[in-house]
């Protein structure tokens, strides 16, 4: 049983790496595409408005993903929306 528990422990600590390894890239890409304005204006937003602007931000990039996608081998564009899907579970 102590070997069970080990390799659940390696998993869970993982997949705690791997989350904040996500959003501190996130976090990182997102600064580097915006301008010096946006930046300062997104400094001045409250929490609530700053959660509302990136959600609205990963929401336009999900429907960009998605027109993009039209043209695609439909078994490819499965396992795509699937991934799209895991990587929300992600997001913040």
């Amino acid at each position: 049983m102590g070997m069970k528990d080990e390799f659940q422990d390696k998993a869970e600590q993982l997949q705690r790496s791997a989350k904040k390894k996500t959003s501190e890239g996130r976090d990182e890409s997102e600064r580097s595409r915006l301008t010096p304005e946006e930046r300062e204006r997104r400094s001045r937003m409250t929490p609530e408005e700053r959660e509302r602007a990136q959600h609205e931000d990963a929401q336009r990039r999900r429907q960009e993903q998605q027109r993009g996608r039209q043209g695609q081998d439909p078994t490819r564009r499965a396992q795509q929306e699937e991934q799209d899907r895991l990587d929300q579970d992600y997001d913040i």
